[in-house]
């Protein structure tokens, strides 16, 4: 999350809210900190613990998407990554609560977010940059889900 927002703020030269989304970042770095530690103790890890953690980052994704762009920003598609996960390593139950809460996170995205400021040098108008960003988008989500 960190360096994608870098690079949109710093590298395409796109003013973020940075302050919000320094605040998610810094609250996924201290739950996975946490989990880090949590996954390094004896005891055996519940699928409730997972299921937590996946919940946890559905949120900071969909807080994330909110500061940039809600259903427009074309890492929405992310919202699948945890649904996999479930899919394939959790009881039924899990996944289909997974799949409750990324369809609550995103439905709202289309109707309540912060838009991002359009891009107005070049020809395309950002397009070619949101399918760019659709493209990257998936080789993130090709590579988690292999």
């Amino acid at each position: 999350m960190a360096g994608a927002i870098a690079t949109v703020q710093f590298a395409l030269e796109i003013d973020l809210p940075i302050a919000p989304l320094s605040a998610v970042v810094l609250a996924a770095v201290a739950l996975n900190g946490f989990t880090r530690w949590r996954i390094s103790r004896p005891w055996r890890v519940r699928p409730r613990e997972v299921l937590a953690q996946l919940l946890a980052d559905t949120g900071f994704l969909a807080a994330v998407l909110y500061f940039t762009g809600g259903w427009s920003n074309p890492f929405v598609s992310l919202f699948l990554l945890p649904l996999v996960i479930a899919a394939t390593v959790m009881p039924a139950r899990h996944a289909w609560m997974m799949a409750a809460v990324t369809f609550v996170c995103y439905t709202p995205l289309g109707f309540f977010h912060i838009p991002l400021p359009h891009m107005h040098h070049g020809a395309d108008n950002g397009f070619g940059l949101h399918v760019l960003g659709m493209w990257v988008s998936f080789v993130l989500s090709a590579g988690v889900i292999a």
